[in-house]
């Protein structure tokens, strides 16, 4: 069965004191919008190093795990924003490539992704809570 993985980010806990000074519009709106341009990325890498068969899908109708790499997030009380990418439903069978089996070993294609763009991840997040901050900062009633 695959395995989950946790992703930790330090300084969130003060972004999220400091965003609550703010319209909550700039939590829904921005703060999902710099991580679905964060995940975009990590998706289009996760795409590149996903497996292909050079003989086309072995389930035509779901297609190649490779083209099925999917961005979902919400917001939760609880937890914030969250953002999950990896394969979609139907290719479940993708944690196995990720984490391997008892018979097969892992070639893994997430964690090398959030790895090697994390910078780039990062920055392209705080470029786009900057332009949200700012944007709803004039909005606010002087």
């Amino acid at each position: 069965m695959a395995k989950k993985q946790a992703f930790e980010i330090s300084g969130l806990r003060q972004l999220g004191a400091n965003m609550k000074k703010f319209p909550l519009d700039l939590e829904k709106k921005w703060l999902r919008k710099a991580f679905k341009a964060g995940g975009k990325v990590a998706q289009d890498d996760m795409e590149r190093r996903a497996r292909r068969s050079p003989s086309g899908p072995t389930h035509p109708d779901v297609g190649h795990l490779a083209d099925n790499i999917k961005i979902s997030s919400r917001l939760s009380a609880r937890k914030g924003a969250v953002i999950k990418i990896g394969p979609s439903r139907d290719h479940w069978w993708g944690g196995f490539q990720e984490f391997g089996t008892p018979h097969v070993a892992a070639d893994p294609f997430m964690r090398p992704s959030l790895d090697s763009n994390e910078d780039k991840i990062i920055a392209l997040a705080i470029q786009i809570l900057k332009q949200g901050v700012t944007i709803e900062a004039i909005k606010l009633p002087k």
